[in-house]
């Protein structure tokens, strides 16, 4: 019981710093290739969808919200292949409320590490994330984004471009 209300007394505390934890589901989707700079040669699509769960602790200000998230996205795996590889993006981010009043319309960036484990060696990398979203009713947020992440195997660097769609929701 004391566990209990320590917990509920460390979430309302971050709530009185005006912190929001928002934690929903994302949909990916994407293609893997031989880095050539920012983008790719001999690329593969990944096979299908992959769903993934997510979660991001902000600070809001008066023109956005600075924070740090992160995503785990089991199963990708590519056209032909039954490997599968889960991916997992570590990310601080930056929000820019585009008119604060009712919906809530925002860009954001986020740039952190990704961490991949599975079936691959394929070490860490850098992960960089451009997109847009909108805010219903304070509590609803609907976010696409796009991104890049790095990886290497051996001496071959690799690139994932993503395209995600999530939905979150605000517990505090």
């Amino acid at each position: 019981m004391k566990k209990l209300l320590l917990i509920v007394f460390a979430l309302t505390s971050l709530s009185a710093f005006g912190l929001s934890l928002n934690l929903g589901i994302n949909s990916n989707t994407g293609s893997i290739g031989i880095k050539d700079g920012f983008s790719l040669k001999n690329d593969t699509d990944y096979d299908g969808a992959v769903l993934g769960v997510q979660a991001e602790i902000t600070q809001g200000f008066i023109l956005g919200e600075i924070g740090a998230g992160v995503s785990f996205e089991p199963g990708y795996k590519t056209k032909g292949s039954n490997n599968k590889v889960n991916q997992m993006p570590m990310y601080l981010l930056g929000r820019i409320n585009l008119f604060p009043v009712g919906v809530k319309p925002y860009i954001v960036g986020k740039f952190g590490k990704v961490s991949y484990s599975g079936d691959t060696t394929m070490d860490d990398g850098n992960y960089y994330a451009i997109g847009a979203g909108v805010t219903l009713i304070g509590m609803l947020q609907v976010e696409g984004n796009y991104s890049i992440r790095e990886g290497k195997i051996g001496s071959t660097e690799f690139l994932s471009q993503i395209v995600s769609l999530s939905l979150s929701y605000n517990l505090f």
